[in-house]
């Protein structure tokens, strides 16, 4: 009969092997070619729609809060998205390629 440590030992090391194989995260550079719809370009032949896209918060029209440190007064900014055609993007793939998250401009 086999030894069930030595079993369970090996399927471990076969998961982690095909984890590590499939590349699960992958680090990426684009080009935003519109933003609305929002579209990037990988490279000359993948091109990424909204639906696929997940664009990291900083990247999008949001209101802030400030607070003049002088008077007091509080003032509630519109923080307009930094996404623009032309604009050079960070992307990180996630697991299986379905979704891209926009990190960051270069």
């Amino acid at each position: 009969m086999p030894n069930v440590n030595e079993l369970t030992k090996t399927i471990k090391m076969v998961a982690l092997g095909a984890v590590e194989a499939s590349k699960p995260v992958n680090v990426l550079l684009g080009r935003v070619i519109s933003n609305n719809p929002l579209q990037i370009r990988i490279d000359q032949k993948m091109l990424l729609g909204e639906k696929q896209l997940i664009v990291a918060g900083q990247l999008q029209q949001h209101d802030i809060t400030i607070t003049d440190q002088l008077t007091g007064e509080t003032k509630q900014i519109t923080i307009h998205g930094g996404l623009s055609a032309g604009s050079n993007v960070i992307l990180i793939r996630q697991q299986g390629g379905q979704k891209y998250v926009v990190v960051d401009k270069i």
